[in-house]
């Protein structure tokens, strides 16, 4: 599992439990609470985006390298003549050159040629991917499997066997034993 699906997984325990624990709520806060809770994680990344340097690869291509110097020393922790930021600058720079002398591209040019059939290919992957519903899955899981024991589905119904299906074949696979 990649870590970026992990940090989705992750935002929908979250989600999940923020939202079980607000739903027997008789006031504002049934939906205040839960809305409240993703303007604090916007909040915590626009304070890292107002802390964090600009990058030396923009400060090069914006003609500045004096700062681009400064800010490659904040992020390596090292004095702004020290040789390995010197270095690095150098190689940002040729980098930045050799793209000058490829010429001028547009997003156009990532859906012509050999591109497009890439591009086709990736969206049609991603679209089958949405379609095979593992999203339902992880939000039934969550939603249902942590909040809502098995015992309380007073109806057989199919989101209940998907869960329970779920936890037999998790419970086996990750404790080795085959079914």
């Amino acid at each position: 599992m990649g870590s970026y699906q992990l940090a989705i997984t992750i935002g929908l325990l979250l989600a999940a439990i923020v939202n079980n624990s607000t739903h027997d709520r008789n006031d504002t806060g049934s939906y205040r609470i839960p809305i409240a809770v993703q303007f604090a994680w916007a909040i915590v990344l626009i304070s890292g985006m107002l802390i964090l340097p600009e990058t030396p690869r923009y400060l090069i291509k914006s003609d500045r390298p004096e700062k681009a110097a400064r800010a490659l020393s904040r992020l390596r922790r090292l004095p702004a003549d020290h040789p390995a930021i010197q270095d690095e600058l150098a190689e940002i720079q040729a980098n930045h050159e050799h793209e000058l002398s490829l010429g001028k591209s547009t997003y156009l040019d990532c859906f012509r040629g050999g591109l497009l059939k890439r591009q086709l290919t990736g969206c049609g992957l991603q679209a089958l991917q949405q379609l095979t519903g593992i999203n339902f899955i992880f939000y039934v899981r969550f939603q249902r499997a942590l909040f809502i024991p098995i015992r309380e589905c007073s109806k057989r119904s199919s989101s209940c066997d998907i869960i329970l299906f779920q936890n037999v074949f998790s419970r086996d696979i990750f404790q080795g034993q085959q079914l």
